[in-house]
């Protein structure tokens, strides 16, 4: 981004970035500046366009103004200046250019994430309050009284800010544990210790970013924030208003320290002497972006480190398999001790008698043990009430004759229902014996407080699921049923965490579900109090052993060996080509060039496209990017510049996805039994 108008001079030409989401159309296209204009113009606002007529119009930000243009023709003038802020920064531009080359996609879809749409009202309040208020006082901020967090030492503080210097990267685990904020307020100890690394960032003139996965995340740690630092917060949260949004847009760019929390995007914020970017929890797949270009907060977090010389930390009870990668080529830095964690315990071998359903009687005992003196987590692998269900008398699975879906009831007295299209059967016959009684296969979190309530009578009982959100607990004696990730904090944390579901879970045919069930039952641990305990059956061994015996680190090292060995990602990049034969030939073709990269061949998928895989090195990433690249948009403009009306629908155009860790998913079973067939 620049301003390319000499001294003295106004604008004539103004190079804008269209917001489109076609890859032909993703470069600057010179538009003319009108006197009218050329006073108002500047590098960075949102402009309206005309697109190839002025009939037609688009949206697009103002990258370079200048007095000249290489274009021999007419330019179209700019239609519209929409607000007088600039509301892109050269910082943030810098960023999102060179992260949508490393994923082969377009700028303007990662601006999207970063720029939230204009809003009139907002900015005019914003602009009346910025020329009405005095001059911002630079007195660093102190905390709002003497405050130590229990469970993080100003020892542990210390060490994560001395390690955190300009340009570095830690990876640090948390302690398990609570912490009483000075307003009586709980939360976890996570929360109140990004909260005092923020103050310190602030207090020595520097922004903080700090991204956390969801709002009940981003929750506890704005509490912890309002309680102990008295500093400038803004939350750039996916819940917020379109007006709250588009303001604390307009605050990070005001030339002032700042502490900026928020989800994925907050790591896309403009902010001011950028010190640090914290990823809390960066395993948790809601950091990585749902849309094009499908990045993850942590890869763009390491790429704005390479620009701009920030620290990055990467926090959580956890660690992935991508951090670990990075550990051992020595980007990340590690802690010196390891995490207290919470004391774990396998569940006991009691007699194979069944209460309630599937509550066993082992689980029945640490229920009633930790009732005794607080409130018990249990925690369930899926929501609802049953996951599928089947014949009683042949045990068919029972699936719907619309939609082939599978047949469920949404609790004991329901009607037999479809989970997918919703149509209910009210006399459901087997298609193979014709029998009328549907047996329930799996207990979702309803079914459990269901069987919970006939265990343990008069006792009381929480569901919190996606469905049903519950935030905050007492701690009072209570069961609380939750599925992994919507778990509520508890006053002081519970006396107990049942993982009762450790089986269900590891049944899921991803290839991360392992190192996602440890991070799943590490973040339930971590919510007992100091003296709790965590139980799980150790009749599964492998994973669940990883997690009694606390050998995570260990674990991570032979996990990225193996997949080192079979080629997977982390250990190498990959990319899924999607588009017609032809395309995905083609684009599969300009590779030939490299040397360091293997292909698994094109696959037909079920929506008529063709998918292959390539895996190259981390290397020739960028070249892999750029030729892919070239090819999408090749295949882009031989569409469109195409006139025949094809008769049938054809495919979605040639698409290209980097670091696709999703397409090894159907691999994640025969890892084992035949890796030499993989690669």
């Amino acid at each position: 981004m620049a301003n390319l108008v000499p001294a003295g001079q106004v604008p004539t030409v103004a190079a804008v970035l269209l917001d489109s989401r076609l890859p032909q159309l993703d470069q600057l296209f010179d538009y003319a500046v009108t006197p009218e204009m050329a006073a108002q113009i500047k590098v960075g606002q949102r402009v309206k366009v005309p697109l190839r007529s002025q009939s037609r119009s688009s949206f697009g930000w103002v990258i370079r103004l200048a007095t000249n243009t290489a274009y021999d023709g007419i330019l179209q003038p700019v239609t519209q200046i929409l607000g007088e802020p600039a509301v892109l920064t050269a910082e943030v531009w810098d960023l999102v250019n060179h992260c949508a080359d490393r994923a082969a996609g377009n700028a303007s879809d990662l601006l999207r994430f970063a720029i939230p749409s204009r809003h009139v009202r907002a900015e005019k309040a914003f602009l009346k309050e910025v020329s009405a208020a005095p001059s911002d006082d630079d007195s660093p901020p102190a905390l709002r009284g003497v405050w130590e967090s229990a469970v993080t030492p100003t020892s542990v503080i210390d060490e994560i800010t001395a390690k955190l210097q300009a340009g570095s990267c830690l990876s640090f685990e948390m302690n398990h544990g609570m912490d009483q904020l000075p307003n009586s307020l709980w939360v976890q100890g996570w929360a109140a210790t990004l909260a005092l690394l923020a103050e310190r960032e602030i207090r020595e003139g520097r922004s903080i970013i700090i991204c956390v996965p969801d709002y009940r995340d981003l929750n506890q740690l704005a509490a912890a924030l309002r309680a102990l630092v008295a500093a400038r917060v803004t939350r750039v949260d996916a819940k917020q208003s379109k007006e709250d949004r588009y303001r604390a847009h307009l605050e990070c760019l005001t030339e002032v320290p700042r502490v900026i929390i928020g989800n994925r995007a907050a790591v896309l914020a403009p902010a001011h002497n950028l010190g640090t970017i914290v990823i809390w929890d960066e395993a948790d797949p809601l950091l990585q972006f749902p849309k094009a270009p499908y990045m993850h907060s942590r890869d763009i977090a390491l790429v704005r480190q390479s620009q701009t010389g920030c620290a990055v930390l990467s926090a959580g009870y956890s660690r992935s398999v991508a951090i670990q990668r990075l550990v051992e080529i020595g980007i990340f830095e590690t802690a010196a001790n390891p995490p207290k964690r919470t004391t774990v315990r396998a569940l006991e071998s009691l007699p194979a008698e069944r209460t309630g359903g599937r509550i066993s009687s082992g689980v029945v005992v640490a229920i009633r043990a930790g009732l005794e003196t607080g409130p018990v987590l249990i925690q369930v692998s899926k929501p609802g009430y049953a996951l599928a269900g089947s014949c009683a008398r042949c045990k068919t699975p029972a699936r719907c004759a619309n939609c082939t879906g599978p047949l469920s009831k949404t609790s004991l007295t329901a009607e037999i229902s479809c989970l997918w299209c919703l149509e209910t059967f009210t006399h459901w016959r087997c298609t193979e014996c014709r029998g009328t009684q549907l047996q329930l296969r799996g207990a979702g979190s309803e079914r459990t407080v269901e069987q919970l309530s006939v265990t343990f009578p008069g006792v009381p009982l929480v569901l919190s699921d996606g469905t049903h959100p519950v935030q905050l607990v007492s701690g009072d004696p209570a069961i609380v049923v939750a599925t992994p990730g919507a778990e509520p904090v508890a006053a002081a944390g519970y006396a107990a965490v049942v993982l009762l579901d450790a089986e269900n879970m590891l049944q899921i045919p991803t290839l991360s579900i392992s190192e996602d069930c440890l991070r799943w039952w590490e973040n339930a641990a971590a919510k007992a109090r100091g003296d709790g305990i965590c139980y799980i059956s150790r009749e599964l061994g492998g994973v669940t052993e990883v997690f009694l015996r606390g050998t995570l680190i260990a674990w991570l090292r032979s996990e990225l060996a193996l997949r080192n060995s079979l080629r997977f990602p982390p250990a190498v990049r990959v990319a899924s080509v999607e588009g017609t034969h032809t395309e995905v030939e083609t684009a599969l073709a300009k590779l030939t060039e490299f040397t360091a990269y293997d292909v698994l061949p094109p696959v037909k998928m079920s929506n008529g496209a063709w998918r292959a895989i390539v895996r190259f090195s981390y290397a020739i990433g960028a070249e892999v990017a750029r030729t892919l690249r070239a090819a999408v948009v090749a295949a882009a403009a031989g569409r469109q510049g195409s006139r025949a009306r094809p008769r049938t629908r054809a495919p979605e155009l040639l698409r290209v996805r980097m670091d696709d860790q999703t397409v090894f998913d159907a691999y994640t079973r025969t890892v084992t039994e035949a890796p030499e067939e993989l690669g």
